[in-house]
């Protein structure tokens, strides 16, 4: 259901507040979708995908301490993945 003029005048007038008192937070809030943080987090869970591998490969033989931080970076950041991709398949609903 759409908006009406009253409601929309009250909605311009509660940004335009924010705005003023605290611009940093209005940028960011406006600035970012949720499909926006999604896609952010699946490519961070990527590249901390591509670190956790390497640094279990390279340090597993060496240090068994080492390959399980590399090994607990790799599942963390296929939690983060797995969280971005349901995010964007489900999108949280507004209001």
């Amino acid at each position: 259901m759409p908006l009406s003029e009253h409601e929309q005048k009250i909605l311009s007038d509660l940004e335009g507040v924010l705005s003023r008192q605290d611009p940093r937070f209005a940028r960011l809030v406006s600035g970012t979708s949720a499909a926006v943080r999604f896609r952010r987090w699946i490519r961070l869970g990527i590249v901390g995908c591509v670190v956790g591998a390497a640094i279990l490969i390279a340090f597993f033989t060496m240090s068994l301490l080492a390959g399980l931080a590399g090994l607990a970076v790799l599942v963390s950041s296929s939690l983060l993945i797995a969280r971005g991709v349901d995010g964007l398949r489900h999108p949280p609903s507004s209001g």
